[in-house]
């Protein structure tokens, strides 16, 4: 369909308006008036001055102002088939009583846009600028312009133009501007493709594009892709021949697939990935643009801090049949990239695992050897769900120890070793991004084991301790001791447990089980375990008191030292010194060093 718009200037605002006329106002004096009569001659001599000095004025605004000097408008295809050649005119009119001149033509094509040709040779690489002739008063003249508009069906592309000029003997610029909406009512030859939106360094990649001919006639047709180098294709179906595909002919209303297999080297510099694919029709060997598909691929690169710990004991790496290991998880997002419906995964390569008394339940299951978060548990599911920078997920996890088989003894070390991993899990383009944690090693000892630790609070926050904490100099700070003990595989006598007391901290008494023996000269403690039977377990728990010294300050201080587990008098093991850090008490963090 053509429309020819005609736009009047005379009804738009100028761009860039005149300075007004200045009048000089008769000065009025502060004297007091004198009344007197006017003569009227003078009054009509005064009243024609002013009346032709508007005159002028006037005239010089209609002449030179600009407000009314051009008239512009676009002529041409409102309505277009995109892949087909649209043609218009852009049609302009000196509605000023002197010559315009400097007269300058720009065109904004919108995307999609081709140029082919133009009654006046373009003056620039991007062929949408002309330097036009002067234009005499009431002279018209016009630019033709012939492109290809490439699109979807139904879209509408917007072409603008701006057109700057100057009135004769006038040294201002002004400039007038238009614009004409084009319709795609069809597509000549479709090109769309199937990519995801967002692709992890180092994964697959894979596009599907389709091609369909909307034509009556059937023809040869060229697809060009121009892609970045860190997308290595490794395959496409068709093969690509160089940086094309030539098909002789597609039938009207057949579909062609062309299949692009590919994947991203582990390190990308850039965040995105422009991949633009062009389909040509050829006639006689020239080119002709049908349509063209911009693929753009979010390249993301999360970073997540996994972090899995055995809370009890955890230097000795030392466990014992029977025992509930207590495991913390911690993730923490440290990119801006959000993660969507992610799963935490608890991974325990045993089978020493008590799994008997385990029961799923809301957004926790287990599957095989791994237990598994998801986005419904009611704590952590929101997080999971979106898992935003800073954010942190901290899970605690009590996993049960069988109980010794009765061929224990025949176990060799990889039997006993308990490994467990933990890791965030998200699918992103097909591809599964994981990040693991460290792997955390247990061995099930066979010859029992001892667990100590030192604690100022409780699980729940409750005092155990008294006196300041952190420790000070010269004041007492009291802190609990609880120790535990499981027997081997066997039977045992003359067990024991002994320790150091460092000169600075006392025994103060005994809360619970066996009562230590204390040799003031040697400050050696003693916890006579006595005969055990197989797998039996002993605990207990005592006090003791710290009074730093001044040299103490800012350290952290020993508690107990020399710590040694004896059996049948024989077997020994030697364990890490307890000192005021508190590692086992979350209460107490931070606060381990002296002060004064």
């Amino acid at each position: 369909m053509n429309s020819s718009r005609i736009i009047d200037l005379r009804q738009q605002r100028r761009i860039k308006p005149q300075p007004a006329m200045r009048i000089n106002r008769p000065n009025i004096s502060s004297q007091p008036q004198q009344h007197s009569r006017r003569n009227p001659f003078f009054v009509f001599l005064g009243l024609f001055i002013i009346f032709v000095a508007l005159a002028v004025w006037f005239g010089l605004v209609d002449q030179g102002s600009g407000e009314s000097s051009l008239q512009l408008a676009f002529a041409g295809q409102t309505e277009v088939t995109a892949g087909e050649e649209i043609i218009f005119k852009i049609k302009y009119r000196n509605l000023d009583r002197v010559a315009l001149q400097n007269m300058k033509m720009t065109l904004i094509y919108p995307e999609g846009f081709y140029y082919v040709s133009s009654s006046v040779l373009p003056q620039n690489d991007g062929k949408n600028y002309w330097s036009l002739p002067d234009l005499a008063p009431g002279e018209s003249a016009f630019l033709e312009v012939k492109g290809l508009i490439t699109g979807k069906q139904d879209e509408t592309k917007e072409i603008k133009v701006r057109t700057d000029y100057q009135p004769a003997n006038f040294s201002s610029d002004f400039s007038v501007e238009e614009k004409m909406l084009v319709h795609i009512k069809k597509v000549a030859v479709d090109l769309w493709s199937d990519a995801p939106s967002e692709i992890l360094p180092g994964g697959g990649l894979f596009i599907k594009l389709h091609l369909l001919n909307n034509q009556k006639d059937a023809f040869p047709i060229r697809v060009v892709i121009q892609k970045p180098e860190q997308y290595l294709l490794s395959d496409s179906d068709p093969k690509l021949t160089g940086d094309r595909w030539e098909f002789n002919e597609i039938v009207p209303g057949q579909e062609q697939l062309i299949l692009l297999n590919g994947e991203l080297p582990p390190t990308v510099p850039t965040k995105e990935l422009l991949i633009k694919i062009i389909a040509y029709k050829i006639n006689n060997g020239q080119e002709t643009v049908l349509d063209q598909e911009n693929i753009l691929i979010k390249i993301v690169q999360p970073q997540v801090d996994v972090n899995l710990q055995y809370l009890d004991n955890e230097s000795s790496g030392i466990v014992a049949w029977g025992q509930t290991i207590p495991y913390q998880i911690v993730i923490t997002n440290k990119s801006d990239y959000i993660l969507h419906d992610a799963k935490v995964i608890l991974s325990l390569s045993s089978k020493m695992i008590n799994w008997q008394g385990w029961q799923d339940s809301q957004g926790i299951v287990k599957d095989g050897d791994k237990i598994i978060w998801s986005s419904d548990h009611p704590q952590i599911g929101q997080r999971l769900k979106e898992f935003k920078q800073n954010d942190k997920i901290v899970i605690n996890l009590n996993v049960q120890l069988q109980t010794a088989p009765i061929d224990a003894n025949s176990f060799t070390t990889a039997d006993l070793t308990v490994q467990a991993v933990a890791k965030i899990e998200q699918m992103i383009n097909g591809e599964n991004f994981v990040q693991t944690s460290q792997a955390s090693r247990l061995i099930i000892n066979q010859n029992g084991e001892l667990s100590l630790k030192v604690l100022y609070f409780d699980v729940a926050g409750k005092p155990l301790g008294s006196g300041p904490l952190p420790p000070q100099v010269n004041k007492e700070t009291t802190y609990q001791v609880e120790w535990y003990y499981f027997a081997g595989m066997a039977a045992t006598q003359n067990n024991s447990w002994t320790a150091n007391l460092p000169a600075t901290v006392q025994f103060v008494s005994v809360l619970a089980g066996l009562a230590p023996l204390v040799d003031q000269q040697t400050r050696r403690i003693t916890i006579p375990l006595g005969n055990l039977s197989a797998e039996q377990k002993v605990q207990g728990s005592f006090k003791i008191t710290l009074k730093p010294l001044a040299e103490q300050v800012d350290q952290i201080a020993p508690l107990l030292t020399n710590i040694n587990l004896s059996i049948n008098q024989q077997w020994e093991k030697k364990y890490a010194d307890m000192d005021s850090s508190l590692p086992l008490d979350l209460g107490a963090s931070g606060k381990g060093r002296v002060v004064k």
